[in-house]
């Protein structure tokens, strides 16, 4: 294995193999040990595992969901559209990274993901104040 691929392995396995949840702004241990094996489907291989939450761990995340709602919505809009687009600029700087992963999960060319991703968080920008 070259020190590429190397990489990659590590890379994926610190992403795919989590076993957390992350609600509330913290990574949490999930109330069960129920998992979900991420299979290419192109090699059929198993490259991470992901935990399954529970109804417990659903209604701990909507409640988180909804505290942040009740402040995020008295954020002025401006400040708002600051933030999402620095949420923009954060995912076009790690777009090869989000297609070699996407590429991993649903077993297609890289090619296939490389532009979608640009497109995507590239619609937001630039943002301009007026």
């Amino acid at each position: 294995m070259n020190l590429g691929e190397a990489f990659m392995v590590e890379f994926v396995e610190s992403l795919t193999h989590r076993h957390h949840h992350y609600i509330d702004g913290a990574w949490v241990v999930p109330s069960s040990r129920n998992a979900q094996a991420i299979v290419n489907p192109y090699s059929r291989k198993i490259f991470g595992q992901v935990p399954l939450g529970s109804r417990v761990d659903v209604d701990s995340a909507v409640l988180a969901a909804r505290r942040a709602f009740n402040s995020w919505s008295r954020v002025p809009r401006l400040e708002r559209a600051e933030w999402l687009t620095k949420l923009a600029v954060a995912l076009t700087e790690r777009s090869e990274t989000i297609a070699k992963l996407e590429t991993l999960e649903m077993g297609t060319p890289l090619t296939f993901f490389r532009p979608t991703h640009g497109r995507r968080s590239g619609r937001w920008l630039p943002m301009r104040r007026s």
